[in-house]
């Protein structure tokens, strides 16, 4: 046994909210890390530093980027702890106009509820997919009142490292209960890969451009090949209960819109669309149908969806200079996963990522463009998909009315998360959002006055 000689502060806190500290971390690593154990097992450690790498990006969560620093080595190692809570989204709702009364005690329950699902994701399903996500070797689960669960992913700290990734199984079980008075009774840390070096995110504010869009296709097709070919048994009915998380926040909406409407600078061309359209927006039935059971009428089979690809929640590779390229480098935070509709991550991704003229000119062209990747993922072979173009234009349909809605109330929200203090840039921000919004409510109202307008007379009135 190596007596190792620390200089860092084992009691120092990770981040001050949270009950974490160096020492906790150094013997998890030590522990478990088979990694680190290689690396650096006989290294003392002088210093470890942490920030929180989601930027107000992650709602429900803080992601803090951990490097450890060696006494004897220039080298450094890095980790990514997730720990659950709802500071940015507490501190974004006091700044916006809707407050947090929408907080209820339920709200927060469903919002714990979300990180067993992201839990159950990695352990479960993600081998299934072969999908750009974090990987992952071993999770506990979360039990209250006695063990909070986990998620341990592969870590990025040299091209050493990588070559170790898939020889060595990592676990990391913690036991170490704490109270978070603000949000949650108990919490659960998740460490993860660390996928700063691996690529960026953009905000919500930023507009994707078409060859991203193809790039997040190909990959979504790539997952719905390969989960519906995958064994029924081992996904089919189990994973339903995700479907309800957008829904519980339905309430959240009738709130929204008047302080929306208020300082938005377009009332004129918002208020009589959204006062044709607004019973719809906040309709359980109408939630409910549309991601639960209107793909099912269609006669399309269910897949797996991620159910959040906003912007945050998705990272584009990165050039030599740090620079955003065009390819997917990763799909993370899957606490909404559920079964459900193939068009339903196409729909929130569009919604969310892109300004008005670029998804009407990628919904010219993506569901064909989504049929040639299926169908090539199938090796080419037509029989084998399960979906024809009109199917997926209406399934897309039904989704899109839904994300509409959310597009007026999320923004307030990123807007007064994003770390901008000069004003005229923030107010260039809003513009964005606010016309992004229109536009959404324009082609929502355009497809409840067409294709959906059985459903429209059906649930407005």
């Amino acid at each position: 046994m190596v007596d190792l000689c620390d200089v860092v502060d084992l009691t120092k806190k990770l981040h001050e909210k949270y009950s974490f500290t160096n020492g906790w971390l150094l013997d998890s690593l030590r522990e478990k890390d088979e990694i680190f154990k290689k690396l650096h097992g006989n290294s003392g450690v002088k210093d470890i530093t942490s920030y929180d790498v989601s930027d107000g990006k992650g709602f429900v969560s803080i992601v803090l980027r951990c490097t450890v620093f060696f006494v004897d080595s220039e080298e450094t190692y890095t980790t990514i702890l997730k720990i659950p809570g709802a500071d940015s989204l507490v501190e974004a709702s006091d700044k916006s106009d809707y407050g947090d009364s929408w907080l209820t005690e339920d709200m927060r329950q469903s919002l714990t509820e979300m990180h067993q699902f992201e839990c159950d994701f990695y352990n479960e399903i993600a081998p299934l997919l072969d999908a750009p996500i974090p990987k992952v070797y071993k999770t506990e689960p979360w039990i209250l009142d006695k063990f909070d669960g986990c998620v341990h992913m592969e870590g990025n700290n040299s091209r050493t490292v990588e070559k170790i990734f898939f020889k060595g199984k990592i676990c990391i079980k913690y036991k170490k209960k704490y109270f978070e008075k603000i949000f949650f009774h108990y919490s659960r840390i998740i460490p993860m890969e660390d996928l700063t070096n691996r690529g960026k995110s953009l905000s919500y504010f930023d507009c994707i451009n078409l060859t991203q869009i193809k790039s997040f296709v190909n990959h979504l097709a790539k997952m719905h090949k390969n989960i519906l070919s995958a064994d029924q048994k081992l996904w089919k009915g189990k994973y339903l209960k995700g479907a309800d998380c957008f829904g519980k926040f339905l309430s959240v909406l009738e709130a929204t819109y008047e302080p929306f409407l208020q300082k938005c600078k377009r009332e004129k061309e918002f208020r009589p669309l959204l006062e044709k359209c607004k019973k719809i927006s906040w309709n359980t039935d109408y939630y409910n149908y549309a991601i639960k059971q209107s793909y099912i009428d269609l006669g399309m089979p269910s897949v797996l969806v991620h159910g959040d690809p906003h912007s945050g929640n998705i990272l584009w590779s990165l050039n030599s200079n740090g620079d955003i390229e065009n390819e997917l480098s990763a799909i993370i935070d899957w606490q909404t996963m559920h079964e459900g509709s193939p068009m339903e991550d196409l729909a929130r991704f569009l919604t969310h990522c892109t300004n008005g003229v670029i998804r009407r000119q990628a919904e010219a062209f993506i569901f064909n463009y989504y049929l040639e990747c299926l169908t090539k993922e199938f090796g080419g072979d037509v029989s084998k998909v399960p979906y024809t173009l009109e199917q997926l234009k209406t399934a897309y349909n039904f989704a899109f009315v839904i994300q509409t809605f959310f597009t007026i109330s999320d923004m307030s929200f990123f807007l007064e998360a994003i770390n901008e203090k000069n004003e005229g840039i923030k107010e260039a921000f809003a513009d964005i959002g606010v016309l992004k919004a229109l536009n959404n409510l324009e082609d929502c109202d355009r497809i409840l006055q067409g294709e959906l307008k059985e459903y429209f007379f059906k649930y407005c009135n």
